[in-house]
């Protein structure tokens, strides 16, 4: 019995990690977009690595609904005045209006 309960918890503190599936890389911001109303996107000079296998990487999204998009695309734009790089955590693919999916920024550093 405690081996399945061990289980279990081993389970629900990993499942979190699941949905986040790997980093970008580091990459040079070349443009950010404000999106009408819906999500900001951040394009790199050089793709986005796709861990999780969007329709493209050649940007990656912030949607509005996520309650840290203003700590966020402040880091974004303080690497892109700054002339920094930045590495992301991706956290899956969202649709565009432009019929394909792009990956969800989950966390952003600023690098050298």
């Amino acid at each position: 019995m405690k081996k399945y309960v061990a289980i279990a918890m081993l389970g629900m503190v990993l499942s979190p990690l699941v949905n986040a599936a790997g980093n970008s890389g580091w990459r040079t911001i070349k443009q950010i977009k404000i999106e009408s109303a819906n999500f900001i996107t951040i394009y790199p000079t050089v793709d986005f690595e796709n861990p999780d296998e969007c329709g493209k990487s050649n940007m990656a999204m912030i949607k509005f609904s996520d309650l840290s998009k203003d700590a966020k695309l402040s880091v974004a734009l303080a690497a892109y005045m700054g002339g920094k790089r930045i590495q992301t955590y991706m956290a899956g693919c969202e649709p565009t209006p432009w019929s394909y999916t792009v990956p969800v920024v989950y966390n952003l550093v600023i690098g050298d």
